[in-house]
């Protein structure tokens, strides 16, 4: 039988397309069906000698205030794509700094998704798509520097087949319209 497994203890590192990375490996590798992060919120002077963990999602300060962080918005690229009775499907990618989670419906109301993570510097990416339940995809996209889970536009197939530019240290969500 089948191991059904889900990962708690995840770390939100540095919050970056790396954290997406190891999401992918969590996934892929260890088979997880569910990623359940436990430390997405942090109030840092309750920790004692310090956070081990500084890495978040939001981060609540003394005063009430709070931040969302990217960690919020690179979390949500996955959070969004892969939703509960959805099914993984099986990705692979040519390049050691590009990684490729994919899900599909599996008879949910959820559209086909895949999530496109770029860790080196700025590349154009083809994305060869069998399966998916249509061939127009709406773009989301987070990235290290200032995107924060923007609509980027839109995608169609052609040829069963996404090219795009995937700006440096990044994830890219496509979601089937």
């Amino acid at each position: 039988p089948e191991l059904h497994a889900w990962v708690t203890s995840t770390s939100w590192s540095q919050m970056d397309a790396a954290n997406v990375k190891e999401m992918h490996g969590n996934i892929y590798t260890a088979k997880v069906n569910g990623i359940i992060p436990w430390a997405c919120i942090q109030r840092p002077a309750k920790w004692v000698g310090g956070d081990p963990n500084p890495g978040t999602a939001f981060r609540v300060h003394e005063d009430g205030s709070y931040e969302v962080l990217r960690g919020y918005y690179y979390f949500k690229q996955i959070a969004r794509a892969g939703q509960p009775g959805m099914a993984v499907v099986k990705t692979f990618a040519m390049d050691s700094e590009v990684a490729v989670i994919g899900f599909s419906r599996n008879g949910t109301r959820n559209p086909d998704a895949f999530v496109v993570v770029n860790l080196g510097g700025a590349r154009r990416v083809a994305v060869k798509v069998t399966g998916a339940g249509g061939d127009s995809f709406q773009v989301f996209r987070t990235t290290d520097e200032k995107d924060r889970f923007e609509q980027v536009g839109k995608a169609t197939l052609d040829d069963d087949t996404i090219v795009f530019e995937a700006p440096a240290r990044s994830a890219t969500t496509f979601f089937v319209q």
